[in-house]
């Protein structure tokens, strides 16, 4: 997740709605001072980076598509996530999917 992505979903979510914060705080590994966590946390702390990548999809009105609709799931990572701006391309995405998740 891109910096500005992650105090996207800080500012502008996550300060906004307490209780879901205190959980996502309760994930990092060390004791921060500050109200937001520092992106670097995402680096090593998986199951952070994973809540985070998480979050921003639930801000996301349309629900996530089932589990078994590769193609859904790559359009879906490329609008929420990726964007029309960004570099990834939906057919990597399920090809990736298809070699690592259905191998």
């Amino acid at each position: 997740m891109e910096p500005d992505t992650y105090y996207d979903c800080w500012t502008n979510y996550l300060l906004n709605n307490g209780n879901l914060a205190s959980k996502i705080r309760s994930l990092a590994a060390g004791r921060f001072s500050s109200a937001v966590i520092p992106p670097t946390e995402m680096v090593g702390n998986l199951l952070y980076a994973t809540a985070m990548a998480r979050i921003k999809y639930y801000r996301d009105p349309k629900p996530l598509p089932k589990v078994s609709d590769v193609r859904g799931l790559a359009a879906y990572w490329k609008r929420v996530y990726n964007t029309n701006l960004g570099a990834g391309v939906e057919t990597k995405f399920v090809d990736i999917y298809n070699l690592y998740c259905r191998g």
